[in-house]
């Protein structure tokens, strides 16, 4: 690592640093003010109650802030480098702009770990931690909400379970759809519970509606001689946040669910691998927007050109993220799509600015690299 790799790094965490714990602080202080009462209620009251709950909210108020304080960093930390002329004296040297984007990989490196580790790791432990308390913004699967329910495709089967069945049991009420051959439905099983048993499951107050008849049969128990698709259940019942890779990968590849619900998880899978290049693309973009004289002059403006089209990625990265979950675009063209354009932008108005390094800066460059 050079000395001015060391030194730009430094500088950019420095500022990241003190953004990130800025921000955190305030979103959790408003966030604590709306929940306050409900967690002091359910955790008995006092200061470890409220300090647990904090630690649980850390990760996902962290990982939502993690673009904006790097971008917000990165802007800081080339205006201070502009302000006191040293980016000028090291262009001058010969170094190129690429040359100044590698020069930020230690940090780059740090923010993509970091930015991994919170997605996959600790927004995952924590949503389960406050999910078991019953409180933050995830959904309580452990309830009774009859909307709560996950739906499984198994050959001419489909079932609708509740978000709490298991291997263990189910106890709320689930049904299931026959379907003939050529997939039109041939009847319909309400089941209000279900028992494991040793060649199956053990239905309770079983209501069947065969297509083909007006009349409803009914039965109080039905042997049902075969396994209920109920491995995933509890995965595909949490938000696609709540997932790491790994398992966004494994439900992606679940043929058991509808094409929707793949769509989705593609995306959120794409989303999520493309998340890994976001610090890099914010250099870049950075970098590309310092080396225009017009921003340059002023801080000012290279800020608010920075925040305007950094948060213009942001909000396109968010919708094409929304669009391929509903299936209108490929998955992979929803989360790859946006960081392509960004590139795009950023490496055009490096090549075009680029600085030929001739003379005595080129020179310089060769024999003293930075």
């Amino acid at each position: 690592m050079t000395t001015f790799a060391r030194y730009l790094s430094i500088v950019m965490l420095v500022r990241f640093a003190f953004l990130m714990a800025g921000g955190v602080m305030l979103a959790l202080s408003f966030d604590l003010m709306e929940r306050a009462d409900n967690v002091l209620a359910r955790e008995g009251g006092g200061i470890p109650a409220l300090a647990g709950y904090a630690l649980l909210r850390l990760p996902d108020i962290a990982a939502d802030l993690m673009p904006i304080a790097s971008l917000l960093a990165t802007a800081l930390a080339f205006g201070e480098l502009m302000r006191h002329r040293e980016l000028v004296a090291l262009w001058n040297t010969g170094l190129s702009n690429f040359g100044v984007v590698r020069s930020l990989w230690p940090a780059a490196a740090l923010l993509v770990l970091f930015s991994v580790t919170l997605d996959n790791v600790a927004v995952p432990y924590a949503a389960d931690g406050l999910r078991d308390r019953g409180l933050g913004p995830y959904r309580d699967i452990s309830s009774n909400n009859p909307n709560d329910v996950v739906w499984v495709h198994h050959g001419d089967l489909i079932f609708r379970f509740p978000a709490t069945a298991s291997a263990e049991g189910i106890a709320n009420p689930f049904s299931i759809f026959r379907r003939a051959a050529d997939g039109i439905l041939v009847e319909r099983i309400d089941v209000q519970r279900a028992h494991p048993t040793r060649t199956g499951w053990q239905f309770e107050d079983v209501t069947r509606y065969p297509v083909e008849s007006s009349r409803a049969i009914r039965h109080d128990r039905e042997e049902w001689n075969a396994e209920l698709p109920l491995e995933n259940i509890g995965l595909l019942a949490r938000e696609p946040r709540e997932l790491s890779l790994p398992l966004l990968y494994k439900l992606k590849n679940d043929d058991t669910q509808g094409t929707l619900a793949r769509q989705r998880l593609a995306s959120w899978f794409h989303h999520r691998l493309a998340g890994i290049v976001k610090p890099i693309l914010i250099i870049l973009l950075v970098v590309a927007l310092a080396h225009d004289g017009r921003l340059a002059a002023s801080f000012t403006r290279l800020l608010i050109a920075t925040i305007a089209f950094g948060f213009g990625y942001m909000m396109l990265e968010r919708w094409a993220l929304a669009t391929g979950a509903v299936g209108f675009l490929p998955p992979w063209l929803s989360a790859w799509g946006p960081p392509i354009a960004l590139f795009s932008l950023a490496a055009t108005l490096l090549f075009r600015r680029e600085p030929a390094a001739t003379g005595v800066g080129a020179e310089r460059q060769r024999r003293h690299p930075l």
